[in-house]
């Protein structure tokens, strides 16, 4: 049986296109978090990122994941974006991979903290905040309280300003606007 196992994984190696790993170790606190230790969490998370925003993944492949943006709270993304998925073609023609890389799907919507890698390629890590922004997610609410939130209306177009700074009125708020709930646990 286990011949059979790895002869499989061979075979789709030698169809597939050989794809080394490497693995990724995350260092965090597992403890749960005051919402004033998050929010700190959070400013640190975009202090250290070039790009953070939010948007929906429109196509993937091994090298680019490209996104249709809808909000930038810091860096120069645009309402079409694209950036390196952490893969990188070796001489000897492997793709090579880590597992710290982010794995985005398509058609899935993302808050995402990118970073430059080695090569100076923008890249979205397993260790950092970037994650599936899904119903009750309140890290856009956090962001919000700690930079100032774009939201991009078409390609080229122009950008409205819904940022909402501590000590804003709040009739300069976002409708439906709230506090963000308890941190989440990480």
């Amino acid at each position: 049986m286990k011949e059979t196992t790895i002869g499989a994984c061979v075979l789709a190696a030698l169809l597939f296109g050989a794809v080394a790993a490497t693995a990724c170790t995350c260092f965090g606190s597992p403890e749960a978090k005051t919402t004033a230790q998050f929010t700190e969490e959070v400013r640190q998370a975009v202090l250290k990122a070039e790009t953070v925003f939010s948007g929906k993944v429109t196509t993937r492949d091994s090298f680019t994941v490209a996104f249709l943006v809808d909000s930038v709270w810091k860096g120069q993304a645009t309402r079409l974006f694209a950036m390196s998925t952490g893969a990188v073609a070796a001489a000897d023609g492997m793709i090579q991979t880590s597992s710290c890389d982010f794995s985005f799907v398509e058609g899935h919507t993302y808050i995402v903290f990118a970073s430059r890698n080695e090569t100076r390629a923008l890249r979205a890590t397993e260790c950092g905040f970037t994650a599936e922004l899904i119903a009750n997610n309140d890290t856009p609410e956090y962001l919000d309280l700690v930079a100032e939130r774009k939201v991009l209306s078409s390609p080229g177009g122009p950008v409205s300003d819904r940022s909402r700074r501590r000590g804003a009125p709040e009739q300069d708020s976002p409708p439906g606007r709230r506090e963000p709930a308890a941190p989440p646990r990480r």
